[in-house]
């Protein structure tokens, strides 16, 4: 089993283009569904550590005992998982909620290639409000809603890795901005290619065509909130920009506030630096 990629960047900022290039790679799975089982594992761990004084300390001999257990739990169900599709070598793995997580991810699967999507918080909160949209005329509601509670909810999601100091995280993030993505496919595909070691020498920029496990654009899917018609078709940069576009100035303004972090980080520009 080869290094898995993880890959990891908040709602709508290009995972699931990010995924369908990677698993592009012959050596890899198809593109799969969201990693969420692997997501409530981390999820436990972080309670359990949480909790550990409290009440996880009387299953383990030390933290470190704690720590070994679940990283063998993980090891085991990327191992189950990726058997599933032999004769794949390389586990692809993608979920975007596991954003805030990623550095307990390092904790247990330090070897993953952790790929972390980024792109500028208006366009992301701009298509998030499009989904609330769609999600309100089929009588539904999401957990999150409004730009404020989104653009809060971002800029808290990229924090702890930000500021994450463990040592060896850093050799093992790569930072992918999607507007680099769209704009300089070529360019960046490779420098994923060489970051990771898959091969996506063969990646087609105008017709990625992902090897996937389920249908992109069946009926079931277009009535989804979140569907997005741009996925597998030729990488395009015709939603750079979104976000100042329909966004107005009390909602930019509260990307700035709550993003103020992420945008400095990425060279996002914002309304006062202009």
């Amino acid at each position: 089993m080869q290094n898995p990629i993880i890959i990891a960047g908040y709602q709508r900022s290009g995972t699931t283009l990010m995924n369908g290039l990677v698993c592009a790679d012959p050596e890899a799975n198809p593109l799969l569904g969201e990693a969420t089982y692997f997501r409530y594992l981390v999820e436990t761990y972080a309670r359990g550590r949480q909790e550990y004084n409290r009440t996880t300390r009387f299953y383990f001999a030390n933290p470190e005992a704690y720590v070994a257990f679940n990283r063998r739990v993980l090891q085991a169900l990327l191992e189950q998982a990726l058997a599933l599709y032999a004769p794949s070598t390389r586990l692809v793995l993608k979920d975007p909620m596991l954003t805030r997580l990623v550095p307990l991810v390092y904790e247990l699967v330090p070897t993953a290639h952790l790929l972390v999507m980024v792109r500028d918080p208006r366009d992301m909160v701009a298509s998030l409000l499009e989904v609330e949209r769609r999600s309100h005329t089929q009588g539904q509601q999401l957990r999150i809603e409004g730009a404020e509670a989104r653009a809060r909810e971002i800029g808290g999601a990229y924090a702890g890795i930000l500021n994450c100091r463990t040592p060896g995280f850093a050799d093992r993030v790569l930072f992918v901005r999607y507007e680099d993505l769209v704009r300089n496919p070529r360019e960046t595909i490779d420098r994923i290619g060489q970051q990771t070691g898959a091969s996506l020498d063969m990646v087609d920029p105008g017709h990625p065509a992902p090897r996937t496990r389920y249908e992109l654009h069946s009926p079931q899917a277009r009535k989804s909130p979140w569907y997005n018609a741009l996925c597998g078709k030729p990488i395009t940069d015709v939603r750079i920009g979104v976000g100042q576009e329909t966004l107005d100035r009390a909602q930019l303004a509260s990307v700035e506030t709550h993003c103020g972090e992420l945008m400095v980080r990425f060279g996002y520009t914002g309304s006062r630096d202009a």
